[in-house]
C-alpha cells in the first residue's frame, strides 16, 4: 500500500505499508470492534473473507487506487494498493 500527500505541486508525505502489515487479522478485530460501536454487525470470519479477497483483487490489478481526494486548498491525497 502506497500513501501519497502532496500539496501545491509538493511532496509532504510518501509512504509505503507493506499489505500484510496495513491489512491482517488483528487490524480485522479493529474493525469488528468499531462496527459493532457504529451498529454495524460484522463477524472477524466475514473481515477476513473481505481481506483474502482484497489481496487477491490486488494480484490481479496491480495499482488500484483506493482513496483520491483533492481538497480546496489544492492538497491531494491518494491511496494506492
Amino acid at each position: 500500500m502506497r500513501i501519497y500527500i502532496t500539496e501545491a505541486s509538493r511532496k509532504i508525505l510518501n509512504l509505503r505499508i507493506p499489505l500484510g502489515l496495513a491489512i491482517n487479522r488483528m487490524t480485522a478485530g479493529f474493525i469488528a470492534r468499531r462496527c459493532r460501536k457504529e451498529g454495524i454487525h460484522i463477524s472477524k470470519g466475514q473481515l477476513r473473507v473481505l481481506i483474502k479477497e482484497v489481496k487477491k483483487y490486488k494480484k490481479h490489478h496491480k495499482n488500484w487506487k483506493l482513496v483520491e481526494i483533492d481538497s480546496a486548498d489544492g492538497a491531494h491525497v491518494e491511496i494506492v494498493l
